[in-house]
């Protein structure tokens, strides 16, 4: 009995995570005036899920999740993501890596914003150099990490370029930052 109420609480909240980033996509697209703030959770959820299952095209939950946080991220402008430096050049598109990339970025920000009550901006300062401002070092290596613990995880089918395996390595050893 256990058995059957746990797999019916799993499926309806399957389905009911799917149907949100589907219905969130859509809500996103249907209009020209969007409030993106208002689509922060729903996109962490997004990006979560990404990262906590198998990269898995053709599955539609996986296809709709992606859609949302691609759309969102081309258009908040709450957030700036820092799409340079070393590691980021050294990604390759290949295997969509930067994309990848990108998704660790929005989940870094996000988990910040909604997990610690921090906001990483990552916009320009006047008076400073923008790369080497303190959030968009912070959300860069804090990416990288994601995206590197991930790909480390054979089974979910992102493989590293022969590039990366020196920032693998840093990461293991704790020295990440000093490639970044």
């Amino acid at each position: 009995m256990k058995k059957t109420l746990f797999l019916i609480g799993f499926l309806i909240f399957s389905t009911s995570t799917f149907s949100q980033f589907k219905e969130a996509f859509q809500n996103i697209t249907s209009s020209d005036s969007v409030d993106y703030s208002k689509y922060d959770k729903v996109v962490f959820e997004a990006s979560n899920y990404v990262f906590e299952n198998p990269v898995d095209y053709k599955s539609e939950k996986y296809f709709y999740a992606n859609k949302l946080i691609g759309k969102w991220m081309n258009d908040t402008t709450d957030f700036g993501f820092p799409l340079f430096g070393p590691f980021y050049e050294d990604l390759s598109n290949k295997e969509y890596q930067k994309y990848y990339y990108r998704v660790a970025l929005v989940n870094y920000a996000l988990n910040q914003k909604f997990n610690h009550n921090r906001l990483l901006t990552c916009k320009p300062i006047p008076g400073e150099v923008f790369r080497e401002q303190k959030d968009v070092k912070e959300i860069q290596l804090g990416a990288a990490g994601i995206l590197i613990e991930y790909c480390s995880e054979k089974s979910n089918n992102l493989k590293l370029n022969r590039q990366m395996k020196k920032y693998v390595e840093a990461f293991k050893n704790e020295t990440l930052a000093e490639l970044m």
